[in-house]
């Protein structure tokens, strides 16, 4: 898919996802609807394979020279107002999102109107979706295009990889194993530690504990012949060091889609029938069935309520077929097919939870939207409430009963902290919030409880930041150790999305029961170890979901 730098429009999504069309299996699932198309009379070109996509902030929006078009999923319209400037030449590639619900694009490939002057771009750019303004920031220390760009935990964004060979399309032995991150906060570049093989076409997909795995993509070998890559590397940014992954068990190149899943996981689909699913705390890569039809060009979603679902694309022609992959019974089950064949468009989970599909090569603008079928609900009688949704789905995918608790609330609307209203839950230990702002897996976070808890018990906030212990887990951004028993626990029912960083070393505290416990804060919950349980039982959290909700 070549992209054009003198693009005049963009419409922007930061989900990635083809093929020969058949019938939808018996009990296909979901319903699609025709959704108002883009309204792309006022940008030029239209959306299709060339153009380059994003949804800041998970909505939806078309960029062009002088104006900007937001979808408003509540009323199925879009709205047009002034924006600019556009900077079309350079630096709108690899879209990535930055704190404030900020875009930064990277690179791309630049075609001024000489012949044969191709080239990667080293340009970047940042969109303020609030104020519809373009701004160039600092230049890359490389120039590159079909890289990837990762937002990491700490606001910075990790680029890796891409093509650095001239011409009209890139050279997959262009390859270049280059990686730097960009700061917001100074505005500057610096380098970061090299992949250990050089790649181009490859995914990134930032995973729960923080860390960011790159797999597949192509590059060349020592003759020059090109190649698909079957290998995976891990970057760790408190260390700045990449780690090999266990490897596919098929290379996978231009075209396939790495989908991170609600439990951690990560699913890879395409281009060919046969997909899989990588565990990142075993390492370990797993069959994950075939899809019913080889796709290229397709979008892959994850919904929320756990599935993926795959739409569209073409080996020629385009597509209307569709299916989606549920992690739970690690199948494939048919979806009801789009109502336009489709390659090389795009696709969002709306605040409402439905799929908003746009774009691509079908020689129009038009969009459509896919409903899942209803969320199943789970009631418990112990507390007599019960959890559905999204939140059923968080539940279930960390931890449940062991990690969560039980359900003390159902759902209801309240002010937060930041002084705005959430859809909100209380369980025994955590407190759900629904963020429709953000996309699926993200769109559910847990109150961060520890720091409130912390000041109430010890009377001050965050510890200082402590020297590395050797033999223990370091975490840079504030500063603490986890020693290899609440590590244990950290990573294996949530890691970084369930309890944030940690706020403390472990230390010894008096809790409710009147009994002192080894006890390590963090930014959501409370470890506390009990050596008279046997493992795993010997790691517990504190229940600050039943003393929040009793104070509200």
């Amino acid at each position: 898919m070549l992209r054009r730098m003198c693009l005049v429009a963009a419409l922007v999504v930061l989900v990635l996802g083809g093929a020969l069309g058949r019938p939808p299996l018996a009990g296909a699932v979901g319903v699609w609807a025709p959704a108002p198309a883009p309204p792309l009379d006022r940008f030029v070109p239209p959306v299709g394979p060339d153009d380059s996509l994003i949804f800041p902030a998970g909505q939806p929006i078309v960029i062009g020279t002088d104006q900007v078009a937001r979808y408003d999923a509540a009323t199925d319209r879009w709205a047009v107002r002034a924006s600019g400037p556009f900077v079309p030449a350079a630096g709108q590639e690899a879209p990535a999102p930055l704190p404030g619900g900020k875009v930064l694009f990277t690179g791309g490939r630049f075609c001024p109107d000489v012949p044969d002057t191709c080239g990667p771009a080293a340009a970047a750019q940042v969109y303020d979706p609030a104020g519809g303004i373009w701004t160039s920031v600092a230049p890359m220390g490389v120039a590159r295009d079909w890289h990837a760009a990762t937002a990491l935990p700490d606001g910075t964004v990790l680029v890796v990889g891409g093509s650095t060979s001239r011409g009209e399309t890139p050279v997959e032995f262009g390859a270049t194993a280059a990686v730097e991150r960009y700061d917001p906060r100074t505005g500057r570049w610096s380098p970061a530690a090299a992949l250990a093989t050089p790649r181009v076409f490859h995914r990134a997909i930032l995973l729960r504990d923080g860390r960011v795995l790159v797999v597949g993509g192509s590059n060349a070998d020592s003759i020059g012949l090109t190649h698909d890559l079957a290998s995976a590397e891990i970057y760790d940014l408190a260390t700045d060091r990449w780690r090999p992954a266990a490897p596919m068990h098929q290379p996978r190149g231009l075209r396939f889609s790495a989908t991170l899943l609600a439990d951690g996981r990560v699913l890879v689909a395409g281009p060919l029938t046969a997909t899989e699913v990588y565990d990142p705390v075993a390492d370990r890569w797993t069959p994950a069935g075939a899809m019913g039809v080889a796709r290229d060009g397709y979008t892959a979603t994850l919904l929320p309520g756990g599935q993926v679902l795959v739409a569209g694309g073409g080996l020629m022609p385009n597509s209307t077929s569709a299916e989606l992959y549920d992690p739970t019974a690690n199948r494939w089950v048919g979806a009801v097919p789009l109502t336009t064949p489709r390659a090389f468009q795009q696709a969002i989970v709306l605040p409402d939870g439905r799929v908003l599909v746009a774009g691509g090569n079908v020689g129009a603008p038009t969009a459509e939207t896919y409903t899942p079928n209803p969320a199943p609900e789970a009631c418990f009688a112990a507390t007599g409430h019960c959890v559905r949704g999204p939140f059923l789905q968080y539940w279930r995918q960390h931890g449940g009963l062991a990690v969560n608790g039980y359900p003390l609330s159902d759902e209801f609307v309240q002010v937060l902290e930041d002084g705005k209203p959430y859809t909100v839950q209380y369980f025994e230990r955590v407190r759900m919030e629904y963020h429709p702002e953000n996309p699926p897996p993200y769109d559910v976070e847990l109150g961060q409880f520890g720091r409130r808890i912390l000041q109430e018990t010890t009377g001050r906030g965050a510890a200082p930041p402590a020297a590395p212990i050797p033999g223990q887990a370091y975490f840079a951004p504030t500063g603490h150790n986890v020693d290899a028993q609440f590590m244990a626990y950290w990573t294996a029912n949530g890691g970084l999305a369930q309890f944030g960083y940690p706020l403390t070393e472990a230390f010894q505290q008096q809790l409710e029961d009147g009994k002192t416990y080894t006890v390590q804060y963090f930014e959501r919950a409370r470890f506390e170890a009990h050596p008279e349980n046997q493992p795993p039982y010997d790691v517990e959290l504190g229940q600050f979901g039943r003393r929040i909700l009793a104070e509200r």
